[in-house]
């Protein structure tokens, strides 16, 4: 069998996992099992070896893993220390909250930020007619809002007291759970797999974490004050767990899929990964791509054409020349983006070129990366920086699209990834290189530079096709009114 078949079958076989996963577990108690790839706490090499290995060979791979996370999951039964630290923390917020009136919208979103820098929605909150119920899924120990409403202040003293008395016997709840899900999968390769992701959430406080934000949620939803809800849509449990107490309700809920699509996204792009009850009112895409893909994957769900309300707007009319510099637009994820940069730091290019690390801001791991960068002697980019590269190497698909505006030619850094996070790998209408971050690294971007350098596009119709940003102030109030 040649690599190009060998990679399909991996792909589908990987595929045809995250749907067994996501099948099993029914109650949505874990992330991994969402279908959202990017929530899988184990990394593609391991995953590839094991998913290509006997039942009897893969359990072996799997005895080291197996018992790293058995050894720790008895520690956390007898001292649940984790979960006891997120009811602390959860008693804290509660403790710290203000009285505030109820209205009729409530606003779901993530991260420490106030309304009007809100990561996900932005400039749209401004748009929503009258007042809204603003809550934020806010992770890390952040205890005082910054004009917002933890979601954790939405339980009352019995839902509190629940949690408290949770905490003690979540480890061996959850275990007892994780066998029930367990024993619907087929094979003991997959059986022994979901049993080692399921205890590292349940270890790391993962799934107590989720049941604190379902719990808060479904409790804000028996307000009767309450008819719609807004929320970021990315086909994550927590998503399917609010839409299902919403729908249960009879409330009206929107999605709104505020990032660039990608193969990643298999709860998004394929089928089986949402329960008739957990389909949402209606679903607003961020670009033409994500609209003619939605409108596939939910025919019973209306679906609307949005704009992308993430990024730099401002890019598309900077008339600034392009400049030698190769940039380089990475995740949040450590493993990932500490292992291109290492490469990157060891490239010897013949062209006179400055490579840049462009890191998100708005992760929890942006100062380790960015640290991690000045150690290995790279150039960050800066905000401000009014200097457009000449070629965007992306992991990050919505940077990418940014500078592909400005005619800045995209390329994806490809690792040794089952899935691939390259959003124009979605539908192949657009066909842009990519170079594999191995021992053939510096050599293969030599070819690179000098083919892509030569390519003349028509970015900004291009990028606008997958996110489009052409939007009016007005035109956002029709999406949410």
């Amino acid at each position: 069998m040649s690599d190009t078949a060998n990679r399909a079958a991996l792909v589908l076989a990987y595929k045809a996992l995250m749907l067994e996963f996501s099948t099993a577990d029914t109650r949505r108690l874990f992330s991994f099992t969402s279908g959202n790839v990017g929530a899988v706490p184990i990394n593609d090499t391991d995953m590839a070896i094991l998913l290509d290995k006997s039942a009897r060979t893969a359990f072996i791979s799997c005895l080291p893993l197996l018992a790293a996370e058995s050894a720790k999951f008895i520690f956390y039964l007898i001292v649940p220390i984790r979960c006891l630290g997120l009811v602390a923390r959860t008693l804290l917020r509660k403790l710290n909250s203000r009285k505030t009136s109820l209205h009729a919208t409530t606003v779901v979103s993530l991260g420490d930020q106030s309304a009007d820098k809100d990561a996900y929605f932005g400039i749209l909150l401004k748009q929503i007619d009258g007042q809204y119920n603003y809550l934020k899924i806010v992770g890390g120990a952040v205890l005082r809002d910054k004009g917002y409403q933890f979601v954790e202040t939405s339980l009352g003293a019995l839902e509190l007291f629940r949690l408290v008395v949770m905490a003690i016997f979540s480890p061996l709840v959850y275990w007892i759970y994780l066998l029930f899900a367990c024993s619907k999968l087929h094979g003991g390769k997959q059986r022994v797999l979901f049993v080692i992701l399921g205890m590292k959430e349940i270890n790391t406080g993962t799934v107590f974490g989720n049941e604190i934000i379902s719990a808060s949620l479904t409790k804000h939803l028996t307000n009767t004050q309450v008819k719609k809800i807004l929320f970021p849509m990315e086909g994550r449990n927590w998503e399917k767990r609010l839409i299902r107490s919403s729908n249960s309700r009879h409330l009206h809920t929107t999605g709104y899929v505020h990032c660039a699509l990608t193969p990643k996204h298999l709860s998004l792009t394929q089928p089986g990964f949402f329960a008739q009850e957990e389909l949402p009112s209606r679903i607003i895409a961020p670009g033409e791509m994500a609209f003619n893909l939605l409108c596939k994957k939910f025919p019973e769900v209306a679906v609307n054409k949005g704009f992308f309300l993430r990024g730099n707007k401002a890019v598309e009319s900077a008339p600034i020349k392009h400049a030698d510099v190769l940039l380089f637009a990475l995740t949040g994820d450590i493993n990932e983006s500490e292992h291109i940069m290492s490469h990157v730091a060891e490239l010897n290019l013949q062209q006179d070129s400055k490579l840049v690390i462009r890191l998100n801001p708005n992760t929890s791991t942006y100062a380790h990366l960015a640290d991690y960068a000045r150690r290995l002697h790279l150039n960050l980019y800066m905000p401000g920086n009014e200097t457009l590269p000449k070629i965007c190497f992306f992991r990050s698909s919505s940077v990418a699209l940014d500078y592909l505006k400005t005619d800045v030619i995209p390329v994806y850094l490809r690792l040794n990834e089952i899935i691939s996070n390259n959003i124009f790998e979605l539908d192949n209408k657009y066909r842009f290189e990519s170079v594999q971050i191995d021992g053939r690294f510096n050599a293969n971007m030599e070819t690179v530079i000098n083919k892509v350098c030569s390519q003349k596009i028509k970015g900004a119709e291009v990028a606008s096709y997958y996110l489009d940003q052409r939007y009016e102030i007005g035109q956002l109030s029709t999406l949410v009114n």
